[in-house]
């Protein structure tokens, strides 16, 4: 009988933490464009790479309505640098991503995955992706 509801207790705090990543995420559609990065920890080589590349492209990212939501296991989420009560964890989950994987993901206004990489993205890689998107088009057009 315990296990049964050991079992219950489990499956609604899996559910509370999809429900805290779902509504984060829904929350951003038609607001921004979302770049994930997720590290296993904080020495991955990987994570440093896309850092140095995120940190030398802010005007472009500002320009693109972009936020970066940095997410390392087991510690707390960092969007656009500011640290968050909710853990990055809750994101792995929802977007079914290993504790030691490396992954890089852009979520576009519509809510849609439109990348996932297991290596750090280029700048040119990830605009040139982004400035293809209909959206975007229709931004540029207007002088957004």
């Amino acid at each position: 009988m315990k296990y049964f509801f050991f079992a219950i207790f489990i499956t609604i705090t899996i559910n509370s933490f999809a429900n805290d990543a779902e509504i984060m995420m829904r929350e951003l559609i038609w607001q921004k464009r979302v770049l994930l990065v997720f590290a296993p920890d904080n020495t991955n080589i990987n994570y440093h790479r896309q850092n140095v590349i995120l940190s030398e492209i802010a005007a472009g990212m500002k320009e693109r309505e972009m936020m970066t939501i940095r997410t390392i296991w087991d510690s707390k989420l960092l969007i656009d640098n500011i640290e968050q009560s909710l853990t990055a964890n809750v994101l792995y989950q929802y977007f079914f991503v290993t504790e030691k994987q490396f992954r890089v993901m852009l979520v576009g206004k519509n809510g849609k995955v439109k990348l996932d990489r297991e290596k750090p993205v280029l700048t040119k890689e990830l605009f040139a992706l982004i400035d293809e998107m209909p959206i975007r088009q229709h931004e540029m057009q207007q002088g957004d």
